[in-house]
């Protein structure tokens, strides 16, 4: 039948209803894919979250969902995307997820970056709501990133055959910039550590998308240390040597990195701020240096004059946002959220770990959620620390990173960003009541540490 304008035939018997409205979507990780030209990619996900009826079991009656691709920065209601029609996967949290494939069959020269979005419809596909990696509104700026173009893995570099530990390239400390690497076809190298002396070997990407990780064994094929953070670094190292030779493995999506390697390392070598001292408090590209601007120190503020992060004296010295409170920039309109009885031991070398759990009665729906913690450890690349909602929803704040340094101290949001697993925008929406469980485990052999304190801060 032919419906008036915000109505539509909705169960097919011919009988025109309102149509659904759609109050909010968005694109589910992954957010930036590569494929081959022609080629479909793997299954990407989005999820429509419609009062009434997506918080219901199963499929939400009526709704119509697609994945499309276009122009990076476009406006996808435009006529130059290309739109596939996405299937129902499941419920989440009173979401509808949907799946669905893109055929890349735009030619491209070598390669191209498009901008990708699902998009929802309530009434027959009248009107459609455009999906990106965030909630809200569209924004190409937060559109996934769909890289098209020719990903042959590249020709071999000059360190192989290296794909085995019984081929793995012989090496000194210092920089290699020129390696490459193959999806299912890793590098190993060796090196000789002199005993009791620190080793570190730091990792980074280049690759425009994808992830790579990096592992430490020692001579008996033992792992002793790991970074699998879903960042471009990565990092691995040992405080004290038993000596002998150690065995680095790279492995994971293909294209090419950079690799350094530091015996003895020199102490302004940082992945924290936590490892700065306090005349150079800022850490920035592995290096300590003064602060520039406010944000740097957050939450204190920078004196622009000995490049030092100070505690604030009045809201005019926090950033825009921020209101000066107890000598330190907190955002207006947040609530704090400090768990109590600490000084909890973390036990070495034990998966299980320790758990504190922070019970919150009030009920508040969160637009932007921040972690402040406070760990003592002598071996930061050891701990893996694990933020559970009241409800499920699970963020690796901190995945085995950062090699030999010492402590962990910040702010998650702020100064230090979860490694994965998950993000902290994966509680948007979700309400404040109920126990909030903080894990951590120390998961290799050395020391154990102490979870002194955290605090969640919450924006309604």
């Amino acid at each position: 039948c032919l419906c008036d304008v915000g109505f539509y035939d909705r169960y097919g018997i011919g009988t025109c209803v309102p149509g659904l409205t759609i109050a909010d979507c968005s694109i589910l990780d992954p957010k930036a894919v590569a494929v081959e030209e022609g080629q479909s990619t793997d299954v990407l996900s989005g999820a429509v979250s419609i009062p009434g009826e997506t918080d219901q079991a199963g499929q939400a009656v009526g709704v119509q969902a697609q994945v499309g691709y276009g122009p990076d920065a476009s406006d996808p209601s435009g006529g130059l995307w290309i739109w596939t029609d996405a299937t129902y996967a499941h419920d989440d949290s009173g979401q509808d997820v949907y799946g669905g494939r893109i055929l890349a069959d735009q030619p491209v020269n070598q390669m191209e970056t498009f901008d990708f979005a699902f998009r929802f419809s309530g009434d027959g596909g009248g009107s459609w709501s455009y999906c990106d990696g965030t909630a809200g509104a569209y924004l190409p700026s937060d559109a996934g990133q769909l890289v098209v173009g020719d990903f042959a893995c590249p020709p071999d570099d000059q360190y192989e055959p290296d794909d085995t530990r019984l081929t793995a390239h012989s090496i000194n400390e210092g920089i290699i910039d020129d390696a490459k690497i193959c999806t299912n076809n890793d590098d190993w190298y060796k090196i000789s550590v002199p005993t009791g002396h620190s080793f570190l070997a730091t990792l980074d990407f280049l690759g425009l998308v994808g992830d790579i990780d990096l592992a430490l064994y020692d001579r008996s094929n033992f792992l002793v240390d790991s970074s699998t953070g879903t960042g471009n670094h990565e990092a691995v190292g040992l405080p004290i040597a038993a000596g002998g030779d150690y065995y680095l493995r790279v492995y994971g999506s293909q294209g090419f990195y950079l690799l350094d390697v530091d015996i003895d390392p020199p102490q302004d070598v940082c992945h924290f701020a936590s490892d700065c001292p306090d005349a150079a408090p800022i850490c920035d590209q592995r290096t300590c240096r003064r602060c520039q601007i406010s944000d740097d120190c957050a939450p204190l503020v920078c004196n622009f004059e000995s490049g030092t992060c100070v505690e604030c004296v009045s809201s005019s010295d926090c950033p825009q946002g921020y209101a000066c409170q107890n000598a330190i920039c907190t955002l207006f309109g947040s609530h704090e959220y400090p768990a109590d009885n600490l000084a909890m031991v973390i036990p070495d070398n034990d998966a299980s770990g320790i758990q504190s759990v922070l019970t919150l009665n009030d009920d508040m729906p969160i637009s932007k959620l921040y972690v402040s913690i406070d760990i003592t450890h002598a071996w930061t690349g050891d701990l893996v620390v694990t933020l559970i909602s009241p409800i499920g929803t699970t963020v690796v704040l901190h995945n085995r990173s950062g090699g030999s340094t010492s402590n962990l101290v910040g702010t998650y949001g702020m100064d230090l960003f979860a490694d994965g697993p998950g993000s902290l925008d994966d509680f948007v929406e979700e309400s404040t009541v109920g126990n909030w469980t903080l894990k951590v485990s120390d998961e290799g052999l050395g020391v154990q540490g102490q979870l002194n304190a955290w605090t969640l801060i919450v924006i309604p």
